[in-house]
């Protein structure tokens, strides 16, 4: 059986500062100026409404490439494989995750 389920959740996808840090990382980019702001709102409301929260992020294997838009759209001064600095797969720090409450996926 296929639906919604019958509980509502907010769910954040790739935050991590290789998508987000536009100082930092050439394969970072930006839409809304207040793209995070607006995320954290909405996230705050959720749990006030008991809803879950759920952030998620991309990472890498060691010696390896990642897949989609990154790939297309680098320019090598980042690195490639291990030399990438590995601080680019963590989470935008203006994200306001609650780690003892959210759901964090990798």
């Amino acid at each position: 059986r296929f639906g919604f389920g019958k509980r509502l959740a907010i769910l954040n996808v790739d935050l991590q500062r290789a998508y987000t840090d536009i100082a930092h990382f050439e394969s970072a980019y930006q839409t809304d100026p207040c793209q995070i702001s607006h995320i954290n709102h909405l996230s705050r409301l959720a749990r006030a409404c008991g809803m879950p929260v759920v952030w998620t992020r991309v990472d890498e294997l060691a010696g390896s490439d990642p897949a989609g838009v990154f790939s297309a759209r680098k320019s090598g001064s980042e690195g490639e494989g291990e030399d990438r600095p590995p601080e680019r797969w963590d989470f935008d720090p203006r994200c306001e995750i609650e780690a003892d409450r959210d759901a964090i996926y990798t």
